[in-house]
C-alpha cells in the first residue's frame, strides 16, 4: 500500500493541473472561429460587423473584481464593450464556448479575433491599453 501512495498523490495533482489548464486551453482554440449569432446583443444591424469585445464575469469571481477596471479603461477609451455578467446570460456564455471568467473576447465582422482568459488576462489587457488607438 505505501508503494500505492505516490503514484495516487501524483494522479489527484494531474487531475487538479487539467482540470485547470483543459477549460483555458478550450477557450484559447476558439480565437479565428466564427461568432456565434448576435442578434439579441447588438442594438442595430450594422454593428454586428464593427469590432467589439465581449467581457464575461462573474459577481463572485474575484479575479474579475481586478480585470473589471482594466476593461471599463478599454471603454472609456471608446472600444465597444459588452458586459456580460454569466450569471444572468449563460445561454450566451455557452454560445461563446465560455468556461472560466473572467474572459475578454473580441470579435471583428463575424469572426472571434481574440481570446483573453486565465491567469495572465491583466498583462494582455495592461498591453492592449498600451497601445495607441
Amino acid at each position: 500500500m505505501a508503494n500505492l501512495l505516490p503514484i495516487i498523490v501524483l494522479a489527484v495533482v494531474l487531475l487538479l493541473v487539467l482540470a485547470f489548464w483543459v477549460p483555458l486551453w478550450l477557450m484559447r482554440l476558439r480565437a479565428g472561429r466564427p461568432a456565434p449569432d448576435l442578434g439579441d446583443v447588438s442594438e442595430g444591424g450594422t454593428e454586428a460587423r464593427e469590432q467589439r469585445y465581449f467581457y464575461f464575469y462573474g459577481p463572485r469571481c474575484g479575479q474579475c473584481r481586478e480585470v473589471t477596471p482594466l476593461v471599463d479603461a478599454l471603454a472609456a477609451r471608446g472600444e465597444k464593450v459588452v458586459k456580460l455578467d454569466i450569471t444572468h446570460s449563460p445561454g450566451l456564455a455557452h454560445r461563446f464556448g465560455v468556461r472560466v471568467v473572467p474572459a475578454v473576447i473580441r470579435v471583428e465582422g463575424n469572426c472571434l479575433i481574440k481570446v483573453l482568459v486565465g491567469p495572465s488576462i491583466r498583462r494582455q489587457l495592461k498591453a492592449l491599453l498600451a497601445v495607441p488607438k
